[in-house]
């Protein structure tokens, strides 16, 4: 349960990583941890970006792909009779 749980929180904690040593990394001195810090943050941004193409593409596409888009729904709208 917990390797599930942090997997699937892993891109909300490179976000909070980012922001958390964006003084840190950007700010002070280089140091060697640094490159963690810039690879949370591209990281979190490629999950986002990823995460809304996803959002776009199944609420523009939901309708047209039918039951497969049902079986992919916590909601299935019940439409306008």
């Amino acid at each position: 349960m917990h390797q599930a749980t942090g997997f699937a929180f892993l891109p909300f904690l490179w976000c909070v990583n980012a922001v958390w040593f964006f003084k840190d990394a950007f700010i002070k001195q280089p140091y060697e941890e640094q490159k963690n810090v810039i690879l949370s943050a591209i990281g979190a941004l490629i999950w986002v970006a990823g995460l809304t193409t996803w959002i776009v593409t199944f609420q523009t596409q939901r309708a047209q792909w039918g039951e497969t888009a049902d079986y992919m729904s916590f909601i299935i709208p019940t439409g306008i009779a």
